[in-house]
């Protein structure tokens, strides 16, 4: 975060790959998101969203992640 000069980042939007995804997307998306969580919960990233996943990749992140 000293590269950005800032405590937190309002908001991440992960763009991810193309709009057609791949299980090894979905595979890769599940090792990053442990890291994205870890900034949440230290108040160091306040909100996290993703674009470029169909859908079937975002529902399966969600449901694997609640």
């Amino acid at each position: 975060f000293k590269v950005f000069d800032t405590s937190h980042i309002d908001i991440l939007i992960l763009a991810y790959g193309e709009a057609k995804n791949t299980p090894s997307d979905l595979n890769e998306l599940k090792k990053l998101w442990p890291v994205v969580e870890s900034y949440v919960n230290d108040k160091k990233i306040c909100h996290v969203g993703f674009s470029n996943v169909d859908t079937d990749v975002f529902i399966n992140m969600y449901e694997w992640a609640t």
